[in-house]
């Protein structure tokens, strides 16, 4: 775990996994910082849909949201 961590804290690419029921596994600062998302939204557990309101409220998701989800 020390050696995962230390890897995600280095990437220069921004990193996220999700669950099968779209619930936040893990994300490395760089994905935060690439969407400004505050910490609470950084959190294992935490919905897809969440992120993505976020990310439609900062205009930082420029395709159909509706779409999008319906492609999921």
């Amino acid at each position: 775990n020390l050696r995962f961590g230390i890897a995600m804290d280095n990437m220069v690419q921004g990193l996220c996994l999700f669950d099968r029921d779209m619930q936040l596994v893990v994300c490395n600062g760089r994905y935060a910082d690439m969407f400004g998302l505050p910490a609470r939204l950084t959190r294992p557990g935490t919905a897809f849909l969440d992120l993505l309101r976020h990310r439609i409220e900062r205009n930082l998701y420029h395709g159909d949201p509706e779409a999008y989800l319906a492609e999921r």
